[in-house]
């Protein structure tokens, strides 16, 4: 078949854009009142739409990644928004934005926009439907569906009393500092000097005024320069300390507190390629001690039956971006064994077996949820993918003349 058609490709980076704004009610097109039942329709759908197998036997080389984008952001909507404690969570982010964005224009507009909004006030008023101020009940007006004004015409205004004299006072003299000296002007020659003797004479001043003013600039440099490399010297010897304690946490395996460590040093001195290349590898053995404490909370949380908490703790550890794929392995059985998400699970263990190519259990796992689906091709290439691994895998076989059947 060949690529994707208009209509296809615009779908798809409306759906990009969406995932990559968080805009997660939009991109499963529902509104804020969905139900849970609602929420799995639209995933259901999309999913069928949208998944990467349906466009592998048409020539969307280029387009790959996207689709494959859009698809891991469908499956992060629906993982959320399934999801009642994350959800409430997201909501309540949402609601906060949404007022801060608000007050902020408040505070921004000005011109017209504000004017109509003082006048549009002043003519209505606080109580359209209040008694006049002249004293006449209005009831004839607003029958005939007439606002009244609450602006007391200008004729029977109180006068204003007029304001007291001020006091005479000492008239402000400005210190000698806030001063400015006259600009310097050319002299004034006489009149019987030739012309040669004024040419001299004025250039004389002119060499000495830019002499006066280059000294003044160089001043002004020299302090500048002067306080920058204070600044400078000061941030570095703060990024020096911050990198030697979070150096000693690293090599003490105290990966989260070296990681903060680290940050710090290369807020401090960013231009340290040193402080950035340990730093990256900090903040990675970091995310994946994170991750680790998720999964060791939800199999806790699991052994006591509480498989909702569980859920909760395993998508905060996928949050984390581990290299490992525990976490989405361990994801992905839950969902499809209590949360009843045969789609879910397939992405996790796909993410999984991204983190680590080379195991067997997760391509298993992945291979054996195929079937289920009812894409039994894939399974094939991933029990393949095992027999590669390991030929001697009992399992794999077996599956593979199932998928074959």
């Amino acid at each position: 078949m060949s690529e994707l058609t208009p209509s296809e490709l615009r779908a798809l980076s409306e759906l990009h854009a969406m995932a990559s704004d968080e805009r997660h009610y939009d991109l499963l097109g529902l509104g804020t009142d969905a139900s849970t039942a609602d929420i799995k329709e639209s995933y259901y759908e999309l999913s069928r739409q949208f998944h990467p197998d349906r466009f592998c036997r048409r020539q969307v080389t280029t387009h790959r990644d996207l689709i494959e984008e859009v698809f891991t952001g469908i499956n992060r909507s629906y993982e959320l928004l399934a999801n009642e404690t994350a959800r409430r969570r997201y909501d309540l982010e949402q609601a906060r934005a949404d007022r801060e964005r608000e007050r902020n224009e408040r505070r921004t507009e000005t011109g017209p926009g504000r004017r109509r909004r003082r006048r549009s006030r002043k003519e209505t008023g606080p109580d359209p439907g209040g008694t006049p101020v002249d004293g006449s009940t209005g009831s004839g007006d607003r029958a005939e569906g007439f606002t009244m004004s609450r602006t007391i015409p200008k004729e029977k205004r109180p006068a204003r009393e007029p304001a007291p004299p001020r006091r005479p006072g000492r008239a402000h003299r400005p210190k000698e500092s806030e001063v400015s000296p006259p600009p310097e002007t050319e002299p004034k020659l006489a009149a019987d000097e030739n012309t040669e003797e004024r040419k001299a004479r004025r250039q004389a001043f002119r060499d000495q005024r830019e002499a006066r003013e280059s000294r003044g600039r160089d001043r002004s440099r020299s302090r500048s320069q002067s306080s920058l490399g204070k600044a400078v010297g000061q941030n570095r010897g703060k990024a020096q300390a911050h990198f030697e304690e979070g150096k000693r946490e690293y090599e003490a395996g105290n990966y989260i507190k070296a990681a903060s460590s680290l940050y710090l040093a290369t807020q401090f001195d960013p231009g340290n390629a040193e402080y950035r290349a340990i730093n990256e590898e900090a903040q990675q053995f970091a995310r994946n001690m994170r991750a680790l404490q998720f999964v060791n909370q939800a199999e806790n949380a699991e052994t006591y039956g509480n498989w909702r908490e569980a859920l909760d703790f395993y998508q905060k550890a996928v949050e984390c971006n581990p290299t490992e794929g525990l976490a989405f392995y361990r994801l992905g059985q839950l969902l499809y064994g209590k949360a009843d998400d045969t789609r879910g699970a397939v992405s996790q263990f796909r993410m999984a077996v991204a983190r680590e190519p080379e195991s067997t259990k997760y391509r298993l796992a992945l291979a054996e949820i195929y079937i289920v689906v009812g894409m039994p091709r894939n399974a094939e290439r991933e029990y393949q993918k095992v027999l590669e691994l390991q030929p001697g895998n009992g399992a794999a076989k077996a599956g593979l003349r199932k998928a074959r059947r």
